[in-house]
């Protein structure tokens, strides 16, 4: 009988610095472990689609979303735009910008909008440009304990709104972020606390109610990394994220659960970001569904969008069809739907587990598994047959996914790959489908891929490999 290996197919992204060593790739798969008693003991399966749900504004979407007085509201090119109940779209101020990234605070009573260029406020009603001329040149702002606070552009000081009034600033209504000599740059409300990151430590402050200025710092609590990506801050239930450095050294990914973050990346994701032509441009957002926690960071200068699962502490990676990034580029959950604006028009979408495209476009998955090999003799290894685990008899009954199919290829030296074979997972109601391939060749460092594009699901289980080591 010829030696059967169980190939490990669902697992996490490891992308090693030597190809040879660890080439992992997961794209638009995550990881679902399988609880006592599965088939295997985790299975990969597809990312949610995006389904289209409105229009609103010029594009592209320029900021996350907030849910303010029963609508969400999004920035659309030059427009801030609102998405109703029943999620009709609707333009309702125009901003003095059509391009950057916008930052955005829920009042009571009001929005505060800034665009780097200008502040603005908006209350339901009519979007206006702050004319206060203390209101100070800042790029991010956020709401806690009633007031809205903002960043001085270049300093470490950060300023104080009048009591729940954005249009009302103070001159010498500001206090500095001292505890190091660094420059503040985003400040963050979390778990009651306002959090000011800097450009290599991060300082935590608590409203007093002081008359004279109602916070003051948490005495003791300097965390010795900074923010490296001003745009990648995200929050979600009780977790706090962000793109990270310190005077050491950076980017990393952290995470809070309280008051001190831990770094969530591991050290070849980092050297994978540290290529990137820019890092500080990465934008972020964090959800929840189907039971997992997401937090999703894309770098456009990288063309790639990375995502980290909470619930098991891996990475995988998003991409959209021919651009590479995931287009979601901004998130608000409403109306029970995760709203996601596009990086690249004026359409949104929610995501949806039964949607299997983004948008018009298909969304192509890939699991690249982990390298075979003989690890004590390095000898050439013949493989006679694979057999993919993979829910089977899933087609549609018409058009693209009617018999769906998935690609085979292979590697054996981490640069170079064969074609695709292609083999189907069988048409509606075909369950016993088994997806096989054989006389796969020789090699002493093998790395098989499969992929997908049909809109059906996908749940990819592992795989059954026969293969016999030779001589040398």
């Amino acid at each position: 009988m010829k030696p059967r290996i169980f190939a490990p197919l669902a697992g996490p992204h490891i992308e090693g610095r030597s190809l040879i060593a660890n080439d992992q790739r997961c794209v638009n798969l995550y990881v679902k472990p399988e609880g006592p008693g599965g088939k295997t003991p985790a299975g990969l399966y597809r990312t949610p689609g995006l389904k289209y749900l409105v229009s609103a504004g010029p594009g592209p979407c320029r900021s996350n979303g907030v849910v303010f007085q029963d609508k969400a509201y999004f920035v659309s090119g030059n427009k801030l735009v609102a998405i109703d109940e029943n999620f009709t779209g609707s333009e309702v101020g125009t901003l003095l910008t059509s391009q950057g990234r916008v930052s955005m605070a829920r009042g009571w009573d009001h929005l505060l909008l800034v665009d780097s260029v200008a502040g603005y406020t908006y209350d339901g009603v009519t979007l206006t440009k702050i004319a206060d001329p203390d209101f100070p040149e800042c790029d991010h702002a956020c709401w806690t304990g009633h007031h809205y606070i903002t960043a001085k552009r270049g300093t470490n000081q950060f300023y104080v709104s009048a009591l729940n009034d954005p249009t009302s600033w103070f001159a010498l209504g500001f206090a500095s972020a001292e505890a190091q000599p660094d420059v503040l740059i985003v400040p963050w409300a979390f778990q009651g606390l306002l959090i000011l990151m800097g450009d290599e430590t991060t300082e935590l402050y608590r409203q007093t109610g002081n008359a004279d200025f109602p916070f003051d710092p948490v005495m003791g609590m300097v965390v010795e990394y900074g923010i490296h990506a001003p745009w990648s801050v995200a929050t979600v239930d009780n977790f706090l994220f962000f793109l990270g450095k310190s005077a050491n050294g950076g980017p990393v990914a952290m995470m809070a659960t309280g008051q001190i973050p831990t770094p969530i990346s591991t050290p070849d994701l980092e050297d994978t970001w540290r290529k990137y032509r820019t890092i500080d441009n990465a934008v972020a957002f964090a959800y929840r569904q189907g039971g997992h926690t997401f937090y999703v960071i894309t770098f456009p200068s990288g063309g790639e969008t990375w995502c980290y699962d909470v619930t098991t502490g891996y990475w995988h990676q998003r991409s959209s069809y021919e651009l590479g990034y995931h287009r979601a580029g901004g998130h608000v959950f409403f109306q029970d739907q995760h709203i996601l604006g596009d990086f690249e028009n004026e359409r949104f979408y929610t995501y949806d587990f039964d949607t299997y495209r983004d948008g018009d476009d298909p969304l192509v998955w890939i699991r690249r598994a982990p390298v075979i090999c003989d690890p004590q003799g390095n000898r050439t290894m013949f493989f006679d047959r694979l057999e993919l685990i993979v829910e089977t008899g899933l087609g549609l009954t018409t058009g693209q996914g009617n018999d769906p199919q998935v690609m085979l290829r292979w590697t054996n030296d981490g640069k170079t790959w064969g074609n695709e074979l292609w083999r189907s997972m069988g048409k509606r109601g075909e369950y016993r489908t088994r997806v096989v391939w054989s006389r796969l060749g020789k090699g002493r460092h093998r790395v098989f891929e499969v992929s997908g594009s049909d809109p059906v699901p996908v749940a990819l289980l592992g795989a059954n490999l026969e293969a016999r080591l030779g001589a040398a």
